[in-house]
């Protein structure tokens, strides 16, 4: 899977729905569009980060050791992937102001987003 930006697409569409599935669904797609694009940064960036880490940690804390607009990428994925990890693992419990969070979700991993194209075009 190359287009990252397809996942979040997917997150907008779905934050207009009212449904839990739709809702926490809606944040876990923002978060993997963010996180997968971010993780394929440092991979290009860092020879430490091999084909098959799974620790979404690892990605975040890269960011958060760099110079620049780096370490802001750092903070907002952190931050969503707490979100994530409520929307993803925690069903059984309510989200409360979950479209509010979805919407977050989505505002952040598009931040995200154009903070990355914005290391790569400075790099």
């Amino acid at each position: 899977m190359a287009d990252w930006a397809g996942f979040l697409a997917l997150a907008t569409r779905l934050v207009t729905e009212d449904g839990q599935a739709q809702l926490r669904s809606a944040v876990s797609r923002a978060y993997y569009s963010a996180y997968n694009d971010a993780r394929r940064y440092v991979r290009n960036k860092s020879p430490m980060f091999s084909g098959k880490d799974e620790q979404h940690w690892l990605v975040w804390d890269w960011f958060a050791s760099e110079p620049g607009r780096a370490p802001q990428v750092a903070t907002l994925g952190s931050a969503l992937r707490k979100t994530r990890n409520r929307a993803d693992y925690n069903v059984y419990s309510e989200i409360p102001n979950l479209k509010y969070e979805a919407n977050q979700a989505v505002q952040k991993a598009t931040k995200i987003l154009s903070l990355l194209d914005e290391l790569r075009a400075n790099a």
